[in-house]
């Protein structure tokens, strides 16, 4: 629901 940005080896993976 709420879209965050979690750092993932080095790269920006964003979850719905």
């Amino acid at each position: 629901p709420k879209p965050s940005v979690s750092w993932i080896k080095g790269e920006t993976v964003v979850k719905e």
